[in-house]
């Protein structure tokens, strides 16, 4: 079995998470999870194998000097549902090759790098490789509903046993295209070095009930409409922080004239580059913390006034802001509106990552890891902006770099989360030489 039918049979495996845990299907998570050990025999043969809250996994290689502080591989086998199957072009859990592509939810996130990982193993120890230092690969199960089983309790065992880790190699950023990045003409990897924090925010109005057709002056949605209109305008300042200064750097070689001179010194030219980025989306929410509202409830009748409205604000949070600071300035924009800002009790939220350095062995290696495969390639550090299962591992590493080796364009990167999701077979080839190459390096 190659690594293309593996990916594919992966991927055939409907291991879907739900907020409602118990709409799970859990049968599938252990037809998976038994799938592995035949795909990967060597490497389940070779390492310890443990269990972790049922349906989550932790491998052992042992290294051979037990001096140097382990490193541990993560990718989630976790996905998200299809969606509407008639907006898919081939079956979403069909796993089906086809267009020089393994196509089906989680190909990219996260089965594709998990499959990548292990088959770089599995090749590795089929040459007879054994690694200096231990190295760790990890799996949760519910990384797309927060982690909080999975990775939160694969770090309580690795705390137990006095386990600390040197790097931590996760999901995050990837290898992207001058159409998705146009201060470049050429691919730029992208390493995610610290990672956004995030909170929901919960925005309340009340107001009378009653009959639409005897309206007060003002009602509880037109209270929650003054309030999201507050928000909109007036956005967390921007800031160029430590690893998006960094990116900027890397990238000033390959320009030219004053764009070369502003990128070498963003923060001195702050006022110049900030207007600038904030022209896109994408590189506007690496400068500022986001605050996006995406739910309003009211009324559950066109013709009846609600007691009670509400807006939801999902935000991102820049290192060097809180959890606390998001609170505080979404009560001074709504101050006066008559609202009630509170955190959504259900969602937990997280504050930022701390930012790893790029001045490593670890950090190093991955970059020379991705430049043999891809030597066209620019690798730069940055910031993600989602959160991974890899913040639960702050407690025991403090360098964690966030990153699958696979080029996406803007049609590719459209597709997760979303109808079509595919990984070319090329990408999936290149990302276990990265992986193969990375695992020889430590």
């Amino acid at each position: 079995m190659d690594i293309v039918e593996k990916l594919s049979r992966a991927v055939s495996i409907p291991t879907v998470s739900h907020t409602d845990r118990s709409r799970n299907d859990y049968p599938r998570y252990e037809e998976f999870l038994s799938f592995l050990p035949q795909a990967f025999p060597r490497l389940f043969e070779t390492a310890e194998v443990r269990r972790i809250a049922e349906y989550s996994l932790l491998l052992r290689v042992r290294g051979k000097d037990d001096t140097k502080k382990p490193v541990l591989f993560l990718a989630h086998y976790d996905v998200v549902p299809a969606g509407d199957e008639e907006n898919w072009k081939h079956t979403p859990f069909g796993g089906e090759i086809a267009e020089e592509a393994v196509w089906g939810r989680g190909t990219i996130d996260n089965k594709g790098t998990l499959a990548a990982v292990l088959q770089a193993a599995e090749e590795a120890l089929e040459t007879g490789w054994k690694p200096e230092r231990t190295i760790y690969f990890a799996s949760g199960h519910d990384e797309e509903i927060g982690g909080a089983q999975g990775a939160k309790n694969i770090v309580a065992d690795l705390s137990a046993r006095g386990v600390q880790l040197e790097a931590v190699y996760d999901e995050g950023m990837t290898i992207v295209t001058p159409e998705l990045f146009p201060m470049m003409d050429r691919n730029i990897a992208f390493i995610g070095t610290s990672e956004k924090g995030h909170v929901d925010i919960e925005i309340i109005a009340e107001g009378d009930s009653g009959h639409a057709s005897m309206p007060p002056g003002s009602t509880a949605a037109g209270i929650i409409a003054k309030a999201v209109a507050a928000i909109e305008r007036n956005p967390f300042p921007s800031r160029i922080i430590g690893p998006v200064e960094e990116l900027f750097r890397k990238i000033a070689p390959y320009n030219s004239g004053f764009t070369r001179l502003v990128l070498n010194n963003p923060r001195l030219w702050g006022p110049v580059l900030k207007p600038i980025l904030q022209k896109s989306v994408t590189s506007n929410a690496l400068i500022r913390t986001t605050q996006a509202v995406t739910m309003l409830r009211g009324s559950e009748k066109e013709n009846v006034l609600p007691h009670r409205a509400t807006a939801a604000v999902n935000c991102r949070i820049l290192p060097g802001e809180t959890i606390e600071d998001v609170i505080a300035h979404i009560e001074r924009t709504t101050s006066g509106i008559g609202v009630r800002v509170r955190t959504v009790p259900e969602l937990e939220g997280n504050n930022p990552l701390p930012v790893s350095s790029t001045d490593t062995e670890t950090y190093r290696a991955l970059d020379e890891a991705v430049r043999s495969a891809y030597p066209d390639t620019v690798v730069v550090p940055t910031i993600v902006l989602v959160t991974t299962d890899s913040r639960h591992f702050s407690t025991i590493s403090e360098n964690i770099y966030r990153f699958v080796p696979v080029i996406l364009d803007k049609d590719l990167l459209g597709s997760i989360h979303s109808s079509n999701e595919r990984l070319p077979i090329e990408s999936l080839t290149k990302a276990c030489r990265v992986y193969r190459r990375l695992l020889e390096k430590l």
